[in-house]
């Protein structure tokens, strides 16, 4: 009879963890998808997504990526202007799901002409590549900038690890919100009219 006790209790700790595992991981949400092992050490995240850690005004660190137009841009020739910058790939659910409000944006931007959306796709060569993001763009008529970060170096300079994420610059190209994880159209639209 003991042996069958120690066999109960077993499998309650086994269903328990099991159980616990679970819940612990849908708390996460599904609006972000891990793009390598390493976690985001020493930062949090809060229920939307935002990282506990704001950079509190830091000037975003420049870079200069090849468009789906055969054009190089460098993020300081954007300086004046409001930029979103939006870390995705093809082959994240979140991140595909959010794309259409992106391109929603840019329409209202474009008209405005105080802001641009620079979509810097993580262009690995392995997982993505460039025909992936030519089709992907193509397909759903994609007229915001889509850059193609070929080494992550970009991701790298930005500490991405998790992908959708969203940083919004001010006009004098210091960053103003970081979001990891889905943006709505409406919460970008809030964002960028704070600045």
């Amino acid at each position: 009879m003991k042996k069958y006790i120690g066999l109960i209790v077993s499998i309650l700790v086994l269903v328990l963890f099991i159980g616990g595992s679970y819940i612990i991981y849908n708390s996460r949400g599904d609006n972000s998808t891990t793009i390598n092992n390493e976690e985001n050490e020493g930062k949090e995240s809060n229920e939307s997504g935002e990282t506990a850690e704001d950079s509190g005004g830091e000037l975003a660190e420049d870079f200069n990526l090849m468009s789906n137009d055969n054009k190089m841009y460098k993020l300081s020739d954007f300086r004046g202007k409001i930029v979103v910058l939006n870390f995705w790939a093809t082959w994240c659910g979140p991140c595909k799901s959010e794309i259409p409000d992106f391109q929603k944006a840019h329409e209202k931007f474009e008209k405005d002409g105080d802001v641009v959306i620079l979509a810097i796709n993580l262009t690995d060569g392995a997982r993505e590549t460039k025909s992936d993001v030519i089709d992907f763009v193509e397909s759903n008529n994609l007229t915001m900038k889509v850059l193609f970060d070929e080494k992550t170096e970009v991701a790298t300079k930005y500490g991405i690890n998790n992908i959708p994420t969203t940083y919004v610059l001010n006009k004098e190209g210091k960053i103003y919100k970081k979001k990891t994880g889905m943006i709505t159209y409406d919460e970008l639209i809030s964002i960028v009219s704070e600045l």
